[in-house]
């Protein structure tokens, strides 16, 4: 599976109920990619995988919805919206965002090239 992620190594970091959520954005393609601190995934994962499946303890796409909505909030971009959501791969999720001031440039653009 290919990230499409600008770069894995620029890792971001949000806090929520205690635990660190890692971040990573692809600015590009409007997308925010959350994955729960290494140390949650291990256990989550270890866990799950020693009860066969039957006792998922990783946080949900509710929590991953959160921390990406704490990111663009700390981040200075509290009007953007979160679209869509999809579970990637266990445990990390990938958002969809839109911001306002986006969407005004592109029809400003759209208007120019029209002309």
């Amino acid at each position: 599976m290919v990230e499409d992620v600008t770069s894995i190594a620029d890792v971001r970091h949000v806090q929520l109920d205690g635990q660190a959520y890692r971040i990573m954005e692809n600015s590009e393609k409007h997308t925010i990619t959350t994955t729960p601190p290494l140390g949650t995934a291990f256990k989550g994962g270890l866990i799950n995988g020693l009860a066969l499946g039957m006792a998922n303890v990783l946080p949900g796409k509710a929590q991953h919805y959160q921390a990406a909505r704490k990111y663009l909030d700390e981040t200075e971009r509290a009007e953007c919206q979160i679209k869509s959501g999809f579970l990637v791969v266990e445990p990390r999720y990938r958002f969809l965002y839109e911001c306002p001031q986006e969407e005004e440039k592109s029809a400003a653009a759209g208007i120019k090239h029209q002309g």
